[in-house]
């Protein structure tokens, strides 16, 4: 899922970039994290689904990687997804 707001002339420009960053995950992936943002948005209200499923998404591509999930889902209770996102680039 992506919420950005851009200047409408940089419309199709970041779009475009946000799609091509997508056809880089794997189909999977991207079907599991659908289900889950969708089933965890019935159980619960939308930051919790979203933090919930980030933290799934995470689990998924760090799973022998313990440390990093336990850094990454600190990062994103204590300061948020935009500080999350913002580290991991």
């Amino acid at each position: 899922m992506f919420n950005r707001v851009v200047p409408k002339e940089q419309l199709m420009d970041e779009a475009m970039k946000m799609a091509e960053k997508m056809a880089q995950i794997p189909p999977s992936a991207l079907k599991i994290t659908k289900m889950t943002v969708n089933k965890t948005y019935e159980m619960m209200n939308l930051k919790q689904a979203l933090d919930y499923n980030l933290e799934t998404a995470i689990s998924m591509f760090f799973l022998n990687q313990e440390q990093e999930i336990a850094e990454a889902g600190r990062v994103l209770r204590e300061k948020g997804l935009s500080a999350f996102l913002k580290d991991s680039k």
